[in-house]
């Protein structure tokens, strides 16, 4: 028997070495197969991190840093799709970096007035060759349920990944979602929002309920929506959304609905609808379903001159041309800086209503600015300045320039919504020396009340 088992001895050793070498080339497969798949690794191939700088904001953007992640999506383009939030509209610095590289400068192409979108553009020679273009899902929502991944840099963890699950597509202020419990935080803003079955991105993170508030309810801009302002620029197109000469309500009891409750007659178009038409539809050429204003602007967007859209009136359904036109870009926007305020016009659809005389309005009003300190409010509309009215940045640039080299105080008026007796309007008589009269925005020349 012991010399059976001395026999025995070197055949179990033989076995025992083939097994854990067989089981090390499993483990090794593995590791291969987990690197193949794991979409966090390739998302650190197209994921970029980003800081921007904005010296004159207007409504809709800060002034001061801001950090955040992209991802490229073209790279013979050098085109990178973030948050409009993270860019800005007008930065006065933006800094790209690849993983394992350094920071460099960069530039807005686009951004986008109804969702939190912008493009930018890389310089090429920038772009290492080890950069991949991420996939995108732009034909399809998700699933409620899928296994999504949000890839950033949250809290200046940098390339970090967060798991969870689609946990709806949402209509919040007339804008489209994909709503997520993936952990969405500061610094993946702008991120890839990645399917982890397929490896597509499905939405760009953006922003997350208050977490001392929610929890797990995260939110980004749906990829079908962005993938549509993307072909629209890759073919020289516009891809502003188009201006809406009416208002809608949601059916009762629902959370969708676009049932015209209000026909605006001051826009730059209007529309041969009626008060209680229900939209359901937009021919394109085929019939494309809408059931909220998101989808509705998405289906209109990159159309040019008229549409057909299908509605109900009284129960018959109908089809209804209609006319369209593009609103201006942000990136375009124009206005005067004057002693730490920033003031320009801001078309709303309800100016017929709200601003009958076309004023402007203060869209920033820096802290411990004079302007600030004299009583200048963000949201304040200006009324007239010494008496004069003004309906245009240059107009109003070029009087206070010159009472800026007259050293004289000017009487600024300006009107803001507040409860009053019998009202909801508020005037305020305000007066000081304007310093700093300047045009800002794109296409403007510094100290200058002259465009480019």
């Amino acid at each position: 028997m012991k010399s059976l088992t001395i026999l025995l001895a070197p055949i179990l050793l033989l076995t025992l070495l083939f097994s854990v070498v067989g089981l090390g080339n499993v483990f090794a497969a593995d590791t291969k197969s987990n690197e193949k798949d794991n979409f966090f690794v390739e998302a650190a191939k197209y994921t970029v991190k980003i800081k921007a700088r904005v010296k004159y904001p207007f409504i809709n953007d800060k002034r001061g840093g801001r950090s955040g992640a992209g991802f490229l999506i073209d790279k013979k383009r050098g085109w990178v799709i973030t948050n409009r939030h993270v860019s800005g509209h007008h930065p006065e610095s933006l800094r790209v970096m690849f993983k394992g590289g350094s920071y460099f400068d960069a530039e807005v192409f686009y951004t986008d007035r109804l969702l939190d979108l912008a493009v930018i553009k890389l310089p090429l020679d920038k772009i290492p060759a080890s950069a991949a273009e991420a996939g995108l899902e732009c034909t399809s929502e998700p699933v409620i349920g899928t296994n999504v991944g949000a890839f950033g840099h949250p809290f200046s963890l940098s390339f970090s990944g967060t798991r969870g699950i689609v946990s709806g597509n949402r209509a919040r202020r007339g804008r489209s979602f994909v709503q997520t419990d993936a952990p969405i935080n500061k610094g993946n803003s702008g991120g890839p929002l990645i399917d982890l079955t397929t490896g597509k991105v499905i939405g760009i993170n953006t922003s997350s309920f208050s977490k001392r508030k929610s929890e797990g309810i995260s939110f980004a801009v749906s990829m079908v929506h962005a993938c549509r302002v993307i072909n629209i620029l890759k073919k020289d197109g516009n891809p502003s959304p188009n201006h809406l000469p009416l208002a809608f309500s949601k059916k009762p009891d629902h959370d969708d609905g676009l049932v015209v409750s209000y026909l605006y007659q001051k826009q730059p178009v209007t529309w041969p609808l009626e008060l209680g038409d229900e939209i359901f539809g937009v021919v394109n050429p085929n019939l494309k379903a809408v059931k909220n204003q998101g989808e509705l602007l998405h289906e209109l967007r990159g159309l040019r001159g008229h549409a057909q859209i299908r509605l109900k009136r009284n129960g018959d359904e109908l089809t209804k041309l209609v006319p369209l036109l593009p609103r201006q870009q942000p990136s375009k926007q124009v206005g005067v800086f004057v002693s730490g305020a920033i003031i320009a016009p801001f078309l709303l659809r309800d100016d017929e209503i709200q601003n009958i005389n076309n004023e402007m309005m203060v869209h920033h009003s820096r802290g411990a600015s004079a302007a600030r300190l004299a009583g200048v409010r963000k949201w304040n509309y200006l009324v007239s300045v010494d008496g004069k009215t003004f309906s245009d940045p240059v107009s109003l640039c070029l009087h206070l320039k010159k009472a800026e080299s007259q050293l004289r105080n000017i009487n600024m008026r300006l009107r803001r919504f507040r409860t009053q007796y019998a009202s909801f309007t508020e005037f305020s008589m305000i007066k000081f020396k304007p310093k700093s009269v300047r045009l800002v925005g794109r296409g403007t020349e510094t100290k200058s009340c002259i465009r480019r």
